[in-house]
């Protein structure tokens, strides 16, 4: 079965950890794990996880001028993977939301609303009902969120944190 990660960007931040612990695992089970993003930043994760034996795509950005063609390209990309969607950014899973059709989608939410700006919001609440699962991180982001998903907390072990970004 194919596992399609999609977030924002690779850079190094929590929901990067939380990808580089769990894909090894998710690999080990026996899935096809595939990783997209749309912003690139400097000395991201991304050659990290092709050592893992993740396909790693970029797929342009989602803002400006490149903001139809990404969604093109994404677009096609859905529609030719059945694949299971595990989301971490509010913007990206909008866009999984409106575009995929034979897709399940599980949404890792981060924040709590407040954090997110007045479009976030709305776009977040009107679409919550086009997602399969939603995984909150912390009880308070599950308040946040109107009392809606499950509650994970600690999914990265600590212990295992200082391996995560070295080279294997």
């Amino acid at each position: 079965m194919k596992i399609c990660i999609t977030t924002k960007t690779l850079g190094r931040g929590g929901s990067e950890m939380l990808l580089s612990y769990i894909i090894p695992k998710l690999i080990e089970m026996g899935y096809d794990i595939e990783v997209i993003y749309f912003y690139k930043m400097d000395n991201d994760i991304s050659k990290l996880l092709e050592k893992y034996g993740v396909n790693v795509i970029f797929l342009g950005q989602l803002s400006g001028f490149s903001l139809m063609p990404t969604l093109i390209k994404y677009g096609k990309y859905l529609k030719n993977n059945n694949t299971i969607l595990f989301e971490h950014s509010p913007l990206v899973s909008f866009f999984s939301r409106i575009i995929a059709r034979n897709n399940k989608i599980v949404y890792v939410e981060h924040s709590v609303f407040e954090n997110y700006n007045i479009v976030t919001r709305f776009l977040n609440k009107i679409t919550y009902n086009r997602v399969d699962k939603i995984i909150c991180c912390s009880d308070k982001v599950y308040k946040s969120n109107g009392n809606i998903g499950i509650v994970l907390k600690n999914a990265v072990e600590s212990r295992d944190k200082k391996k995560l970004f070295t080279s294997r």
